[in-house]
């Protein structure tokens, strides 16, 4: 299997352009995150019906992109659920312009609250308060405005704070939903 080290962000945006999908690796990674910090069941599955409902059967570019999909998505399981603090947002890479990384963060947003939206409303009222409020603000941050980005260091390190906002909001969450989870499980 692919480790997340070995996933290219590139490379998956070009796999993902030759299928035909019309969102980007971010937003396809945090699609990802919601489902697997949701704890939808059947997960696998729910993963394949939404990320690839585009793709035409026995298309070849469409397995080259499944196949780096689902290993995007096997790594980024593996990062949560093993909780050594490991887990990494899959936005572009460092060489690319802070404008590009900050529309990646944006993407990313998109796509997680897409995935949480899967597991339905009362999946927030599980939420402790301070990840209702994480909450909030990725919603907030996923239409936050990459015109007006500059490629100077205030900017560079207000990326770097979001991403790793990002990163510690989405293992609370996790943590709550697994901890939810667990409870309800030892009621029944």
């Amino acid at each position: 299997m692919i480790s997340a080290d070995d996933l290219n962000y590139s490379a998956l945006a070009d796999a993902m352009g030759r299928a035909g999908l019309p969102y980007s690796p971010a937003e396809a990674h945090g699609i990802a995150c919601g489902m697997l910090v949701a704890h939808l069941p059947e997960v696998d599955r729910v993963w394949a019906a939404e990320a690839y409902a585009e793709f035409e059967p026995n298309d070849v570019l469409a397995e080259e992109c499944r196949f780096l999909m689902d290993h995007m998505f096997a790594a980024t399981q593996s990062q949560l659920t093993e909780m050594e603090f490991e887990f990494q947002l899959f936005l572009p890479e460092d060489g690319k312009s802070l404008a590009q990384r900050t529309q990646g963060l944006a993407d990313w947003c998109q796509g997680y609250l897409f995935g949480l939206g899967l597991a339905g409303e009362e999946l927030l009222q599980q939420l402790s308060e301070e990840s209702q409020e994480g909450m909030q603000d990725i919603a907030e941050l996923s239409r936050m405005d990459t015109d007006d980005i500059a490629d100077d260091e205030a900017d560079e390190e207000a990326v770097f704070e979001i991403e790793e906002y990002l990163r510690v909001a989405t293992m609370l969450m996790y943590n709550d939903l697994e901890l939810t989870g667990e409870l309800q499980n030892e009621r029944e």
